[in-house]
């Protein structure tokens, strides 16, 4: 058992990691990357990837391991640490064999394209001249990510993938996206150094003339071929290998279809024995002003700090960072479409997290569903993203390095949707019905999540159809549907995450309630700042329990 290997091999995966791992629509692994970063998605740069990917399983496999069934911290310890790089190997190889967007998903150039620029837009701060010189440089990348992103897709495009990022590029703010981000540029140019804006503007309009030309192109015959779900073998494996959770699918949309008739069983009885959906969003009767929602966002972080101290729930230490609610800047609103908007990052704890709301007089289509909750009571979103903000915030101070780089959802997510329930019983939403009534739908989603997620990857749904499962029976509107369906399908594994994230935290918490000492401040303290750790992981490294080491690779 050598702990300075496994932290070696950590330190030197994750620089690695930093340049070869893709941009995501998924707003928790998003990374600050190196200075002068740049996609790379030849084939001869993906073979290289392979081929650094291998030596690094290499070092990994040769570790000696010793016996888990100890007592011993220490031992504890190195185990978890040396699962959590196996982990992170795994995934890096199932993205780039087992799903392989750089090879069959249209979407996945989008977001190494102009999804590059939208997460240099999030992050807060001014646009001096260095940020604006990068936000420019990725621009004037566009066009060649794309051409590779062509060369690649050629022959082997996925035919429904390619319709829907053909679809979404069409429909981008009601406008196709080529305008979206003019107006992006347009609004950006406003921020940066004068002497920038003519650079910008020449990026701007040649990126947007390229995302243009990658839209015709998806209509043209690019030689696709059916979209292919990765199937029960590679799931599986995925299960062991990379998430660590030590279930087979079936248990797991056992545990989705139970939660489901749960969660919908409690929403009638929340709603007085009918349920009363609006069929768009969890709210009905007009939006309140923005001002409005964002005041009373602030009041409601503190309220719930307080309440939080109060019932000796969790530490809300002075030094933790805040999440606010910002008005959306007109740099970004054309392109919400493309993702989560809003500034999260681990790597940048020091600052207050913050999330840009989208103004209800400004958007004729209305909101989607997610942001129609939050403006009606931001307090749904407090305790969501809330949770991932604070979370974050304290594994990035975690005193092992490896626990503060390791990334997988079923931890993070899991811990957020655990405290969205958590703090409803505790009784947070006392006497506001209809903030209760958007817990439910919440609560409804995530669970219907799994079997959307295991049925794409098993091939039991198409994307059509799980997006018409999620419209339907949350509700929520089509547009928000559309783009979760199509999210899942190139992220097998991830939408599950909050379901059986929060299933595994239960279990964990009722057995380790039975502990001697137990303290619920003090579990909830560890299991924030272990977050990014698996949960299978934490319950053997607290508990002892190795039964669940059998069903994962360690």
């Amino acid at each position: 058992m050598n702990a300075d290997a496994v932290q070696a091999l950590a330190r030197e995966y994750w620089e690695w990691r930093a340049a070869e791992q893709p941009q995501t629509d998924d707003d928790i692994p998003r990374l600050l990357r190196p200075t002068g970063w740049r996609p790379r998605w030849s084939p001869r740069d993906v073979d290289g990837y392979r081929a650094d990917l291998a030596g690094f399983e290499a070092r990994w496999e040769s570790m000696e391991r010793p016996d888990p069934d100890t007592g011993d911290p220490q031992v504890r310890a190195w185990v978890v640490d040396h699962a959590l790089i196996g982990s992170a190997l795994a995934r890096a190889r199932f993205e780039l064999d087992v799903v392989a967007g750089w090879r069959h998903d249209p979407s996945f150039y989008v977001d190494q394209s102009i999804g590059i620029y939208f997460d240099l837009l999030r992050s807060q701060g001014p646009f001096d001249q260095v940020r604006a010189g990068t936000v420019i440089a990725a621009l004037g990348r566009v066009r060649d990510v794309l051409a590779q992103g062509m060369e690649n897709l050629s022959g082997h495009a996925h035919a429904e993938q390619a319709a829907l990022t053909a679809r979404t590029l069409e429909e981008a703010s009601g406008a196709g996206a080529g305008e979206a981000l003019r107006a992006s540029v347009r609004a950006l140019a406003q921020l940066v150094p004068r002497p920038q804006r003519e650079d910008l503007a020449v990026a701007g309009r040649d990126a947007a003339d390229a995302l243009e030309g990658f839209s015709r192109w998806l209509h043209g015959d690019i030689g696709a071929t059916p979209w292919a779900p990765i199937g029960r073998a590679a799931f599986r494996a995925f299960l062991s290998q990379v998430a660590l959770i030590p279930a087979a699918p079936e248990e797991l949309l056992d545990v989705g279809a139970r939660e489901l008739a749960r969660a919908e069983a409690f929403s009638v009885i929340e709603s007085r024995g009918h349920r009363a959906d609006s069929g768009r969003g969890p709210g009905r009767g007009p939006l309140p002003d923005i001002a409005w929602t964002l005041a009373r966002q602030r009041d409601q972080e503190a309220q719930l700090r307080s309440f939080y101290e109060g019932r000796d729930l969790l530490s809300q230490p002075e030094t933790l960072r805040h999440y606010w609610l910002a008005p959306m800047p007109d740099h970004i609103r054309p392109l919400q479409w493309l993702g989560v908007t809003d500034d999260i990052n681990w790597q940048r704890a020091e600052v207050p997290a913050v999330s840009y709301q989208p103004d209800p007089a400004r958007e004729p289509a209305g909101l989607g569903f997610f942001d129609d909750a939050i403006a009606r009571d931001p307090m749904t979103g407090l305790i969501h993203e809330g949770a991932h903000s604070q979370q974050l915030a304290l594994s990035a101070v975690n005193p092992d390095p490896v626990r503060r780089h390791y990334y997988d959802s079923g931890a993070n997510e899991g811990v957020a949707f655990y405290n969205e329930e958590m703090l409803a019983r505790a009784g947070l939403f006392e006497g506001a019905s209809g903030s209760a009534e958007t817990v439910h739908a919440f609560l409804r989603l995530r669970a219907l999540r799994v079997g959307v997620d295991i049925g794409l990857a098993l091939g039991r749904l198409s994307i059509d159809e799980a997006a018409h499962e999620l419209a339907e029976r949350v509700p929520m509107d089509r547009a928000t549907a559309r783009w979760e369906a199509t999210f899942f399908a190139k992220t097998p594994g991830q939408g599950m995450t909050y379901q059986v994230g929060k299933t595994q935290i239960l279990g964990f918490l009722a057995d380790a309630a039975r502990e001697p000492g137990f303290s619920l401040r003090a579990f909830h303290d560890r299991l924030w700042r272990e977050g990014n750790v698996p949960i299978a992981l934490q319950r053997y490294e607290v508990l002892g329990d190795v039964s669940v080491l059998d069903k994962v690779r360690w």
